[in-house]
Parts: structure tokens; C-alpha cells; sequence
């Protein structure tokens, strides 16, 4: 049996670990702020919402301070302004989760694609990877691991099923290659 040479695209997911950490907080996020934020982090008319509303309310309650209301309606004016605060602040979280959830929906069926290409594989173990199967492979890890990268948090919202699906896919892989190397001596 001959040994082929490593593949082209088995490079993909060293591409893909570079693009996630161009595409991450550490450089994207530093070089363009409100689109990492739209892309990675989501909420932005959200967080404009709670920022103009600051604003706002700091230009309000100089005009209140400088017509002499007493200590109690400026108190009051406070107390209403931190409600509506608390408000557009909640839905700034939950807008963010909710892109977060979207985010990791999508990693999940990254996993999956990956779990029914290693399938693929495996089943072929002994005969020829059907073509395109092992490149098949590289871009889904290239994808899923920028995508990771770009959004850390993403991994904290996997479900375990999830994980564990991928660990058992990194296992699999692992005895695929393996029992490949223990073919080319």
C-alpha cells in the first residue's frame, strides 16, 4: 500500500485557527469594533438604545439641576431613569444571548457535518475515502474553529451532546488515522 502525501487541504484548519483569531476580539475586534460587534457579539441597536438614553438623561438632569427642583425630584427623575435604564439593559442582554444561541446553533452543525463526514470515512476504513470526503472534512474544522475563535463564548453555549459528539469525533479521527499509518509501514 503506498503512503500519499499529506494533503492540501489538511492545511485548512491551521487556516481556519489563523482566520478565527484575525476574525477574533484580539485583532478584528481592536481594528473594527462595531463590526466584530454586529458579526460576533450582536445587540448594537440595542446597546445605541442604552447609551442614548445615558446621554440623554445627563442632559436632562442638568436642565432639572439648573431650574432649582428640589433634592426629591431630582431623586424621582433618577429612580425612573434607572428603571428605563434596567429595562433597555435587560434587552441588550437577551439580544446578545440570543445572537450568542444563533452563533452556537451554528457550530453544533458544524459538529454534526463533521460527525456524518467522519461517518463517511469510517465506514470506508480499508478502501479509498470517497473523494472530496477528507477536504470535506478540513473545511468544516477550518470553519468551525474561526467561528470559535471569533466568539469564545460560542463554546460555552454547546450543549454537551454536542461536545461529546465532538470529542468522539476527534477520538474517531484519531483511530482513522491511525489504522491509516499502520497501512502505509
Amino acid at each position: 500500500m503506498d503512503c500519499q502525501p499529506l494533503n492540501r487541504t489538511a492545511l485548512l484548519p491551521i487556516l481556519g485557527i489563523f482566520a478565527g483569531i484575525l476574525m477574533g476580539p484580539w485583532v478584528f475586534g481592536r481594528w473594527c469594533p462595531d463590526t466584530y460587534e454586529r458579526w460576533s457579539i450582536g445587540g448594537v441597536q440595542e446597546r445605541r438604545a442604552v447609551e442614548a438614553s445615558d446621554k440623554q438623561r445627563a442632559m436632562q438632569r442638568q436642565r432639572l439641576e439648573g431650574t432649582g427642583v428640589t433634592a426629591a425630584a431630582i431623586e424621582e427623575f433618577d429612580r425612573v431613569h434607572h428603571l428605563q435604564h434596567d429595562l433597555l439593559a435587560a434587552q441588550l442582554d437577551l439580544a446578545r444571548a440570543k445572537h450568542l444561541q444563533r452563533l452556537a446553533g451554528r457550530a453544533a452543525a458544524l459538529v454534526l457535518a463533521l460527525a456524518a463526514v467522519m461517518f463517511v470515512e469510517a465506514c470506508s476504513a480499508g478502501r479509498a475515502v470517497p473523494h472530496g470526503a477528507m477536504g470535506i472534512r478540513h473545511v468544516l474544522w477550518a470553519v468551525w474553529f474561526a467561528l470559535v475563535l471569533a466568539q469564545p463564548g460560542v463554546l460555552g453555549e454547546l450543549p454537551v451532546v454536542t461536545v461529546s459528539v465532538l470529542v468522539l469525533i476527534v477520538v474517531l479521527q484519531g483511530w482513522v488515522f491511525q489504522k491509516k499509518e499502520r497501512g502505509c509501514r
